[in-house]
């Protein structure tokens, strides 16, 4: 049975949570490949023309304390699984950000490593996702002692989500334009039911992305997959971000 250090102390994962608990770790891989390319991979380019005032935040000097955060999710989560863990998934970065760019109305070109908004809105095409992938596989847990430890890293994956939303805000029109349109494009893939919201709703700022009860949005795993997949059809095991699909039992829409 694997066994891990928690929050408390060990954690043990069977049954049925396991399959709960791989799920998280795949996308997590997709959130760590983005947080280190960021920071090891690609040199800054020339900078935007000067942003609004009010803008402080340089998001390049965040991303290492975003990285190591991404990476150690990804090692609690081998270390949870133990032996029974999955293998990393084969991730095409590259045309899953084209895809999604495409399907957010951005331009064609995009690159999430090119200036300062477009490092936020590359990281917001995932942790958003993130903290509502989190909040819907809780109720699905049985063991008390991870639904625990999910809570704390649904918190982190929010207060990342938290500072781009709020740094996007300030940068002004363009940047609240492109945010809505990753939100919009996301709530087309997901389903029926409106479970994103953009940086701008109502002529007034959003951060906190929720319910009417200023609930987090729960996201099912089938959810998750029809955005990191780019598809909005039913049975689909592979695509967008994921060329060959998620290892683990979760892996269709």
């Amino acid at each position: 049975m694997p066994r891990v250090s928690g929050v408390d102390g060990p954690i043990q994962v069977q049954g049925p949570d396991g399959a709960i608990v791989e799920f998280p770790a795949g996308t997590s891989h997709e959130e760590m490949t983005t947080a280190l390319r960021k920071h090891y991979g690609v040199p800054a380019q020339p900078p935007l023309p000067p942003l609004p005032p009010g803008y402080k935040l340089d998001p390049p000097a965040a991303v290492p304390r975003l990285a190591e955060n991404e990476l150690a999710h990804v090692r609690f989560y081998r270390k949870t699984l133990g032996r029974t863990a999955v293998s990393r998934p084969a991730i095409d970065f590259d045309a899953g950000i084209k895809a999604a760019a495409q399907a957010a109305g951005l331009p064609a070109d995009f690159d999430p490593f090119a200036d300062d908004m477009s490092v936020l809105l590359g990281g917001m095409l995932f942790e958003d996702v993130g903290v509502t992938a989190y909040a819907g596989a809780a109720p699905l847990i049985k063991s008390k002692e991870f639904v625990e430890a999910a809570a704390g890293i649904l918190a982190v994956e929010a207060y990342h989500m938290g500072m781009a939303r709020s740094q996007l805000y300030l940068m002004g029109e363009k940047a609240w334009n492109a945010a809505n349109g990753i939100s919009d494009a996301r709530d087309q893939l997901d389903g029926g039911q409106d479970k994103d919201q953009g940086i701008r709703m109502n002529g007034k700022a959003n951060v906190v992305p929720s319910t009417p009860d200023a609930i987090a949005f729960r996201r099912t795993p089938q959810e998750v997959l029809h955005i990191v997949y780019l598809t909005e059809k039913q049975g689909v095991s592979k695509g967008g971000f994921y060329p060959n699909g998620m290892n683990g039992v979760l892996r269709s829409t």
